[in-house]
């Protein structure tokens, strides 16, 4: 998990492995090739099966997503059961002073640590 606010591009690098890399000269030569080859006169891409393709992709990754969100919040639900099922302080005053009970009310510690 990323929890820093910002990505750099080491860090992006780092995460793709270096893919990102191969990847982009590769899509660069194919625009290069196309562009300057008689390619375009042969070679059309129609657009409907792009179209097609990014919106199940688009599906897919939402889908992905939504389900790590379902399991984040699951974990978390769990934690916060664990920390509510937890045992509590430990308090062994009795509500006496000297050995007499107090009577009923709010009671605070003050700490003094001799500074002013």
């Amino acid at each position: 998990m990323y929890v820093k606010k910002n990505f750099g591009l080491k860090s992006i690098l780092v995460f793709s492995g270096g893919h990102i890399i191969w990847i982009t000269i590769w899509a660069l030569l194919i625009a290069l090739v196309y562009q300057f080859t008689p390619l375009k006169e042969w070679l059309v891409i129609p657009w409907l099966p792009l179209s097609v393709i990014g919106t199940a992709v688009a599906f897919y990754v939402g889908f992905k997503n939504n389900s790590a969100y379902d399991r984040l919040w699951e974990a978390r639900k769990i934690w916060g059961a664990i920390v509510y099922d937890s045992n509590g302080y430990l308090n062994e005053w009795e509500g006496t002073f000297n050995g007499e009970p107090l009577p009923v009310a709010t009671y605070y510690f003050v700490f003094e640590t001799g500074e002013q």
